[in-house]
């Protein structure tokens, strides 16, 4: 696993009620609700949200 990956599951788990998931092959964060709330893409957190594709780039701050 890299960093990045490493990071984003991190991040699943420190929302509450969050799942890690897979869709597409890719690492996923499932919500209560069963739809993805981001997704994990080429060291890339991507959130869809309000029409707007947003690509975050997966790093954790020091």
């Amino acid at each position: 696993m890299t960093e990045a990956e490493i990071f984003f599951t991190k991040l699943i788990e420190k929302i509450p009620n969050a799942q890690a998931g897979k869709m597409f092959g890719a690492l996923c964060m499932k919500m209560p609700n069963g739809k993805s709330g981001a997704m994990f893409w080429k060291d890339h957190i991507v959130v869809n949200r309000n029409k707007y594709l947003i690509l975050l780039r997966a790093k954790e701050s020091t």
